[in-house]
């Protein structure tokens, strides 16, 4: 039997050399990854953003094909695998959106805003309330 046969309860055996290779490669992209963050790239943030986001996706890539021994698996649990990465860009796509949008000024946040519902600080004693109807909202 050779080193990468199955053998008869579907275990995928592969040879320590695979691994220090991965290793090793992993450690040589983490080495470029650190080189890369200290350099600025023609075309500024957005471009080391991507150089690391792409070292990153290969790095993650060679830990769940080796290590996670997903590339030796049948092809329902690669699909499943690639199903998982595109959920997560999607998931990451969706949420990004969020960062890129400005905060609206709302009124009630001003707690100085007659009409806001925040506590406006402590009243001094025997100090009238602020809002005689009790209802602490502007009328209308």
């Amino acid at each position: 039997m050779t080193s990468h046969d199955t053998p008869s309860n579907g275990a995928h055996i592969l040879p320590i050399s695979v691994y220090a290779k991965t290793l090793l490669v992993l450690l040589v992209l983490m080495a470029i990854t650190v080189w890369a963050g200290q350099q600025t790239l023609p075309g500024g943030t957005v471009v080391n953003n991507i150089v690391a986001m792409s070292i990153a996706v290969i790095k993650a890539s060679l830990v769940v094909m080796f290590f996670m021994h997903v590339k030796f698996s049948s092809k329902l649990t690669q699909f499943w695998a690639v199903v998982g990465f595109l959920w997560l860009t999607l998931l990451f796509m969706i949420l990004v959106d969020y960062y890129s949008r400005a905060w609206e000024p709302v009124d009630s946040w001003n707690q100085a805003d007659p009409g806001s519902s925040t506590p406006r600080g402590r009243m001094e004693p025997g100090g009238a309330h602020p809002d005689p109807n009790g209802f602490n909202v502007r009328p209308r």
